[in-house]
């Protein structure tokens, strides 16, 4: 949705529009989350970092970019 966003944007008002709603959109939500109360939860024991998890997000997101990228010289999107 957010490509589909900038790049009509780029279309038909131009690139540096692109930049001006970021500024907007940042100063919106700093604005709105102004008197927000912080609700964290106190932390029960140590932090153990999830690799595994990482390592399956980098292998999904590599072989769906080669799907997009490739897809179509290697047949996989042909029926």
């Amino acid at each position: 949705m957010a490509s589909f966003a900038g790049g009509s944007i780029a279309t038909y008002l131009g690139w540096r529009w692109i930049f001006i709603f970021s500024i907007v959109f940042s100063i919106l939500s700093m604005w709105l989350i102004k008197d927000t109360p912080e609700s964290k939860s106190e932390s029960a024991g140590g932090f153990k970092f999830d690799y595994t998890g990482l390592m399956v997000f980098i292998i999904t997101m590599l072989l769906l970019n080669v799907l997009i990228t490739y897809g179509s010289e290697l047949g996989w999107t042909s029926l």
